[in-house]
């Protein structure tokens, strides 16, 4: 197992590389790579192809990809089943004090204008360049713009005058956070000790969560478990807690649906326009996301097609 995920970030960290191209499509990427074959075939049958037993694949693997992508070993591509065993492994860095660092570094070093609560209702293709249209609860603005990067997964924004993707379908996750007692009898087990402090789901099993973990302790010594399910756990959770004193659950269309032989939406959607999130379909990950991003603007300045006023290349 070691070796096959060793073959795999081997190949990804190539692209932290100055010399590592710009790609202008999710293909391409892919080709450089060398990953056009993890595409072809599902999770669990790469597995198999390589060695593994059914039973490792059913209970571990699919586990791992119950947590990562909430979605069985079988039923996603093999790239994304690999990146999400790489990811549920201890041998990973993080950055001390917390990854959301990295965003914060980022807003500080380029001071943005950053606009909250607002919706982002059009954008238009025009002569001189994008006229976004976009809305807050008390006023609809419209403004211009050389250049777009639209770095959220594509839904309802009306797109005129170029390309607009078909929208990758995204899987429902609930996310609950109760602080309580479990009842270990639910669990299978006879004491509260003997409850493991965290559980996934093997393929095909009957419980509506997939994976059911104790998140923190607080220096009370209440514990305070997160549960991940397709489905609101409302009416379950009085089955699977002796006592409730608190819970909070909220959903997210979190991942998309990662079946063998996707078709990956465009990354150029337009002169200057470029979709950052195309890549979702291959990865879904903060590291991807970076990549993508990184990618983009060096496609923008690379492929700069000027309005009117032709601009230096050195501006970029």
């Amino acid at each position: 197992l070691e070796d096959l995920l060793q073959t795999i970030t081997e190949r990804f960290y190539v692209q932290y590389s100055d010399d590592f191209p710009p790609w202008s499509s999710v293909e391409e990427w892919i080709s450089t790579l060398g990953y056009d074959h993890l595409l072809k075939s599902s999770t669990s049958q790469y597995f198999l192809d390589n060695g593994f037993s059914q039973t490792f694949v059913d209970e571990i693997i699919t586990g791992v990809t119950k947590v990562i992508y909430q979605q069985e070993a079988h039923n996603i591509h093999t790239l994304a089943g690999l990146i999400a065993v790489v990811g549920s492994g201890s041998n990973f860095e993080r950055v001390k004090g917390g990854n959301k660092q990295v965003i914060d570094r980022l807003l500080e070093e380029t001071k943005p204008t950053i606009l909250k609560n607002t919706r982002v209702n059009t954008i238009e293709k025009t002569y001189n360049g994008y006229q976004i249209t976009f809305s807050t609860n008390e006023e609809t603005k419209t403004q211009l713009f050389d250049a777009v990067i639209l770095a959220t997964p594509f839904t309802d924004i009306t797109l005129l005058g170029v390309t607009r993707p078909v929208p990758y379908t995204y899987v429902t996750v609930h996310v609950t956070l109760v602080c309580g007692t479990p009842d270990q009898t639910y669990f299978g087990f006879s004491s509260e000790q003997e409850l493991p402090q965290y559980i996934v789901v093997s393929r095909g099993a009957n419980v509506p969560w997939t994976t059911f973990s104790l998140q923190y302790v607080t220096e009370q010594g209440k514990k305070i478990y997160k549960l991940f399910s397709p489905e609101s756990l409302e009416d379950k959770l009085p089955q699977m807690f002796s006592s409730i004193e608190e819970k909070i659950s909220t959903t997210f269309e979190a991942y998309p649906v990662l079946p063998p032989n996707i078709t990956f939406q465009p990354i150029k959607l337009g002169p200057n326009f470029y979709y950052s999130s195309a890549i979702d379909g291959a990865i879904t990950c903060m590291e991807a996301s970076l990549l993508s991003s990184q990618n983009v603007v060096r496609l923008l300045i690379r492929d700069w097609e000027p309005w009117g006023e032709e601009v230096e290349r050195e501006e970029l």
